[in-house]
């Protein structure tokens, strides 16, 4: 049985859900094909990292990420500011360790061309696009393959929190020289995967942005709020609005795709549930029975009722698949983000940018992979 020595490289949100995550991995079915182990994570702040490594069970301890690869690694999970992942990605591609990269991709267009440079050899780089492991995101994808709503016309997405508010704790997503943009991108970018992967890539744009004046906040210095025309390759069109400063929304998020022959909806709320819209009327499709993807992970849903899935299991779904892949086991399905995908989206909150600032429409410029 392989055996997968797994690293962490930050240990904020991101860096405890991913944790979490290994754990239901180990308890998953996937231990029968790879055995993980959680061999060291790292953090500036040394007492956070601590903290994580009695929680999770991480053996070793480190202060500065570079000391990871002391450690022989098979796996690294990037969860640091973006302004590192350049650095951090060029030197687990030299170590060949397997990359899950939290997203987005880097702080700027050049930056994430600058890791496809970098990770030209290193196959088994995946971004952290976690919307695509929702059950009705799923279903989504192969009901409009199959031709279920025909063709493509028109995308809603709607993505708001409250992050930024008054007595709210400082954060570094807020800071553009270590973050890159705003909700545009720490947000807004979940969606534009979910739409490429669902739907059809982005290829125009004509956005504005915003950032408020909210007394007693955190200071920003990139993007509040973006509201975004968009073009589809396919034709379609469509809207994308992100926002980190909706006082009423602890998290209100989905995304609309209309067809000639019908629509659909994945909505954030209702994680198992595919909204479905025919002629003959509007419906609710549950994606919690034993044939769907990752639903036996841990067990068969059936076996005291169809349970369904929370926002820990999508993250779970997620490592299941990247575990897998990072020890070179044959996946059926391959639902991950791939290197290209992080960047594509980059390439589309760049371009919204971009118009932003000019007040023009904008072509996305796709980087040649």
């Amino acid at each position: 049985m392989k055996t997968l020595r797994v690293g962490l490289a930050g240990c904020g949100f991101a860096g405890h859900i991913h944790s979490r995550s290994l754990i239901l991995v180990k308890g998953s079915k996937v231990s029968s094909k790879v055995t993980v182990e959680l061999v060291a994570v790292a953090d500036v702040n040394k007492e956070r990292a601590q903290v994580t490594a009695e929680q999770y069970g991480w053996q070793n301890v480190e202060q500065s990420w570079t000391d990871l690869f002391k450690h022989n690694l098979d796996l690294i999970i990037v969860a640091l500011p973006n302004g590192e992942h350049v650095e951090i990605v060029k030197k687990a591609t030299e170590a060949n360790v397997a990359i899950l990269l939290e997203k987005p991709v880097a702080r700027t267009y050049a930056e994430a061309l600058e890791i496809m440079e970098a990770a030209k050899d290193n196959q088994r780089v995946r971004v952290a696009y976690v919307n695509r492991f929702v059950p009705a995101a799923q279903r989504a994808k192969l009901l409009i393959d199959s031709g279920g709503i025909g063709d493509i016309r028109m995308v809603r997405s709607v993505y708001l929190l409250n992050m930024r508010r008054p007595g709210g704790t400082p954060d570094w997503r807020f800071d553009q020289n270590l973050a890159g943009h705003g909700a545009s991108d720490d947000l807004g970018s979940h969606h534009i995967d979910l739409i490429n992967f669902l739907a059809s890539d982005i290829t125009e744009v004509q956005s504005d942005t915003r950032i408020w004046d909210i007394a007693d906040a955190p200071v920003a210095t990139n993007d509040d709020a973006i509201n975004s025309l968009i073009t589809l390759q396919n034709g379609g069109f469509g809207t994308l609005t992100a926002s980190r400063t909706s006082p009423g929304h602890p998290l209100t998020g989905y995304v609309e795709i209309e067809g000639s022959k019908g629509a659909l909806r994945v909505d954030r709320s209702y994680l198992n549930d595919l909204f479905i819209r025919e002629e003959s009327g509007a419906f609710v499709q549950k994606n919690i029975r034993p044939v769907d993807d990752f639903a036996t992970l841990w067990a068969a849903p059936t076996v005291q009722g169809a349970h369904p899935f929370s926002w820990y299991d999508c993250f779970a779904f997620q490592m299941a698949e990247m575990v897998q892949m990072a020890a070179g086991i044959p996946l059926e399905t391959k639902w991950l983000a791939s290197l290209e995908d992080g960047i594509k989206a980059m390439s589309i909150t760049e371009a919204m940018m971009a118009s932003a600032k000019t007040n023009e429409r904008k072509k996305v410029d796709f980087p040649e992979v």
